[in-house]
């Protein structure tokens, strides 16, 4: 059974490591095709094989790599290297933190779900209540309830999206080597599995085999189930790590159990060859239910309720005018460029007779963050996520419960509160939101001509400009880097997280303006006063693309020493200029 956690997989290099990829930073160690830059004392052998963009089998490449040079030696079996990954974090301090957040994280989502619900979106008036009520009372009326069916059906989404990542047809791409020196394949066929989870989710609801409100009614239960899967994999990955770890040199323990439940053991524990927890959990059940989970919200109970009353009509033309409708709401929203939270745009139209020129914006904008991140799958295999942190309830909650909880909040607001934003502003939200996702993809794509062409080319009519640093990785090889500080990335020193930022800003926007007053013109405070949840998306990644800046930063710090200093002095700005 250990064997079938564990062990070196097939397609797995073992190479010379860094242990600090940043985002500034111009890896000498790429994800598929291109050959590492010169190391002073010896080149990495056994680098992956070409795939040329096809899709290859396990088989084949696990016969092609057996045909190469023979692997560089594993470190030894219980190395701790404290210079890389999360901090050892061994004190009282930071166990009674991880504790705060793994006991009130989720009383906030579901805080946050009480008061839309029930509150009109108002976190005041949740607040008075609760002070009123007292917290038992409030927990009793008000708190969602455990419900045995929902848990189930959340089972089987998670078992058709794995089923989907191990069995559609995959491209095979490496993502950064590990601190240990791991270099490990992943599959990448997100958007396949997006683009036919939805055709299914569509097809089932027009013929009738699966109802359109499914989640809507289940969606109580369905946060407690969130819930429980959210603390139930961290506490697997958590064992898993003791007791079959993948690999048992990019372990990190720190003496605490509770810090290494919430920030993980293992870089990137496995379940046999090709099923990688980070990777299928960040990526699959969340991101692809971003798009869905707003179909909760087309339940269209009115319609139903009076069919039936008026009319006497078989439960058969209802749903046959559930689709119909559901159908028109696809064409409408098709026409606004996007199909992200396209329920709760149908939702709006059932309650008031209309769809909001916010709500489409919402749309849109989130129709580009979900979609792009599916395209270019495999440049996530480079991100914070997968290249530093150690997977525990950090990762897993978040992307289990957090995701899906709370990233739609602005599409469920709207639904409940519809808000017309003049034409004006309109147009300036949406070319902001879109200008934001322009930034990001530039900035990528500046780093990874850098990358290929080590420096030499072109950005923003001139010569790209790099700084030249050296580093030591675990096993005392020093290697050569390049660190890029013209183009976007002589703006500010992380400044894909710019273009992040005004995504979510402008995304929130179209829906935060609501609380100034909505569509029906009443004050702010007569709905209990500002109205912060349509914000709770931009918040959030404000604070936690601040902290990965000065995570980041403090890696580059150890790993560069003084060339990051000269890289900062020339590049003076984090992440906003002229701000932070």
């Amino acid at each position: 059974m250990a064997a079938f956690f564990s062990g070196t997989q097939p397609g797995e290099n073992l190479l010379p490591c860094d242990p600090f990829p940043s985002a500034a930073t111009l890896l000498d160690v790429d994800d598929q095709k291109r050959p590492a830059l010169a190391s002073k004392k010896r080149k990495p052998i056994g680098s992956p094989p070409k795939t040329n963009g096809n899709a290859i089998t396990p088989r084949k490449l696990a016969k092609e790599l057996s045909e190469k040079t023979p692997l560089l030696p594993a470190m030894p079996k219980n190395h701790v290297n404290p210079s890389w990954g999360r901090f050892n974090g061994g004190t009282w301090l930071s166990a009674l933190g991880c504790s705060a957040i793994i006991v009130f994280c989720p009383i906030l989502v579901i805080l946050l779900q009480i008061a839309l619900f029930r509150f009109h979106g108002s976190l005041f008036s949740l607040m008075n209540a609760m002070f009123e009520l007292g917290p038992v009372e409030f927990s009793l009326r008000y708190a969602p309830k455990y419900s045995a069916n929902a848990t189930l059906g959340y089972a089987a989404w998670v078992l058709f999206q794995g089923a989907l990542y191990m069995g559609l047809p995959s491209k095979i791409c490496y993502g950064q080597q590990t601190p240990a020196g791991h270099l490990l394949p992943y599959h990448i066929n997100g958007l396949s599995a997006w683009i036919v989870t939805h055709v299914l989710y569509a097809l089932g609801s027009y013929v009738g085999l699966l109802d359109p409100a499914i989640i809507a009614k289940n969606w109580e239960g369905l946060i407690v189930a969130f819930n429980m899967y959210g603390y139930v994999l961290p506490l697997v990955a958590y064992i898993k790590a003791h007791l079959a770890p993948t690999h048992n040199d990019d372990r990190k323990f720190s003496g605490s159990m509770i810090y290494d439940y919430y920030m993980g053991i293992e870089f990137n524990p496995r379940i046999g060859a090709w099923f990688d927890f980070k990777l299928f959990h960040n990526g699959r059940p969340g991101i692809v239910m971003w798009t869905l989970i707003c179909k909760r919200s087309a339940k269209i109970p009115q319609i139903a309720a009076s069919c039936n009353r008026k009319f006497g009509c078989d439960m058969f033309l209802v749903r046959m005018k559930n689709c119909l409708e559901m159908l028109r709401i696809y064409k409408l929203a098709d026409r606004g460029g996007g199909n992200s939270d396209l329920s709760f745009a149908a939702y709006q139209y059932q309650l008031h007779g209309y769809i909001t020129n916010s709500m489409v914006i919402v749309n849109i904008l989130h129709a580009f963050y979900v979609v792009d991140f599916f395209i270019n799958e495999d440049w996530y295999l480079r991100t914070i996520d997968i290249c530093h942190d150690h997977y525990g309830f950090y990762l897993a909650w978040g992307s289990m419960v957090w995701l899906p909880t709370t990233y739609t909040l602005q599409a469920q607001y709207l639904a409940r509160n519809p808000y017309h934003l003049s034409n004006l502003s309109a147009a300036l939200l949406l070319a902001t939101g879109i200008g934001g996702y322009v930034v990001f993809r530039c900035v990528n794509y500046q780093k990874d001509l850098a990358r290929r062409t080590k420096g030499d080319c072109i950005l923003w009519g001139k010569k790209a400009e790099v700084i030249k640093a050296t580093y030591t990785t675990a096993d005392g090889l020093e290697h050569e880097t390049i660190l890029l500080c013209s183009g976007w990335w002589g703006v500010c020193r992380h400044a894909n997280y710019l273009g992040d930022l005004v995504l979510s800003f402008s995304v929130c926007a179209a829906a935060g303006l609501a609380s100034l007053g909505g569509a029906d013109g009443r004050g702010i405070w007569e709905n209990g006063g500002l109205v912060l949840l349509p914000w709770t998306y931009a918040i959030f990644m404000t604070v936690l693309l601040v902290q990965r800046c000065i995570r980041d930063e403090e890696r580059c710090g150890g790993k560069y020493g003084k060339t990051w200093q000269e890289y900062c002095d020339k590049v003076r700005w984090r992440l906003v200029p002229g701000v932070f």
